[in-house]
């Protein structure tokens, strides 16, 4: 409370950009870990394609077909790279919606800015406007000067 009884500039408006910002950091903090996810996902994704794809050439070579277990690997084999490929997909999916929450974080974060911006601004003349209340209250119940009339 400021001397003339009004509110003090700040001291309801603080919780809504507190708010604001929790809500981005929390955003930030999904963002990171999907991207971290992904990452993970896609380095594993590599690693297992690159001897499937090599033991399916190997199997579809004529030699290698003569057998059952060949002809049976071969099928596993493709199954895991065709488990390969979905996940390769998902990858893709997963990094479009991190793009998307990007987009979304950063419109936050413009959102936030402004927000702040105005709260300083809305401060600073409540804080004009309280040193002008103050002003106008001395002005009118100040004792007016004693004259001399001696």
């Amino acid at each position: 409370m400021t001397p003339n009884g009004s509110p003090a500039p700040d001291t309801a408006i603080p919780s809504t950009a507190t708010l604001a910002q929790t809500r981005a950091l929390q955003l930030l903090d999904r963002l990171i870990d999907q991207q971290l996810e992904t990452r993970e996902i896609s380095s594993e994704t590599l690693a297992t394609l690159r001897p499937l794809t090599s033991l399916l050439d190997l199997l579809a070579r004529p030699q290698d077909q003569s057998t059952e277990l060949g002809r049976q690997l071969a099928e596993s084999l493709s199954q895991l790279a065709f488990s390969a490929s979905e996940t390769a997909h998902q990858v893709k999916d997963l990094r479009a919606e991190i793009r998307s929450m990007t987009a979304v974080l950063d419109g936050l974060t413009k959102a936030v800015t402004q927000l702040q911006d105005g709260q300083k601004k809305l401060a600073a003349k409540l804080g004009r406007l309280d040193q002008k209340l103050d002003q106008l209250t001395r002005d009118l119940f100040e004792d007016p000067p004693a004259s001399d009339n001696s």
